[in-house]
């Protein structure tokens, strides 16, 4: 088999919505990373990282735009991501909006197996598809949860006052300290 052919089923198991099918196209601890994984995946992770995005997109698909294969078993591919939110994302309700994402992969072919595959695309077009905002912040002040609030009512008419909980987790040591300081 082709390292083309390898990318295609690849890609039509993305397209059967076949998470087994797209694992069995990676070599024994081939990866996937793209813009949006904290790191290289490999195996049982590409799986349900492919199925939580047929979960928010039950609709996804993908539609070839190039393919070129170099003699080094290189696979390059342009493609166009397309499908409808209806689904809940990143814990998100579906906000019932179509995308259309645009996107390159690579990937290094050996033995008919996808010995690593990155892909590349703008990972801040799909929440600006679904009408999302996106927050730039420096990762040094985040990241920040926000929680949700709750009214009580004693029946009273007298104009309310306020109350308010902050919490705070440290990543590390230093921050342990830095909250004990300002406890002081």
């Amino acid at each position: 088999m082709t390292p083309t052919e390898v990318f295609q089923h690849y890609t039509d198991a993305w397209n059967r919505h076949d998470a087994a099918g797209i694992v069995a196209t990676f070599a024994e601890g081939g990866t996937y990373t793209d813009p949006t994984t904290a790191g290289p995946l490999s195996g049982a992770a590409i799986a349900a990282y492919a199925q939580s995005l047929w979960d928010a997109f039950p609709d996804l698909s993908f539609e070839a735009v190039s393919l070129t294969q170099n003699n080094q078993g290189l696979v390059s591919a342009e493609w166009l991501m397309k499908g409808t939110n209806t689904g809940p994302m990143m814990g998100l309700p579906p906000t019932d909006r179509s995308i259309a994402l645009a996107g390159a992969d690579f990937a290094r072919i050996e033995g008919g197996k996808i010995l690593s595959l990155q892909g590349y695309f703008d990972a801040y077009a799909v929440p600006r598809a679904l009408g999302l905002d996106i927050i730039v912040q420096p990762s040094s002040i985040g990241p920040f949860g926000f929680g949700t609030s709750v009214r009580a009512s004693n029946g009273s008419i007298a104009l309310p006052g306020a109350f308010s909980i902050t919490n705070f987790f440290a990543r590390n040591a230093d921050e342990v300290a830095i909250i004990r300081y300002a406890r002081q």
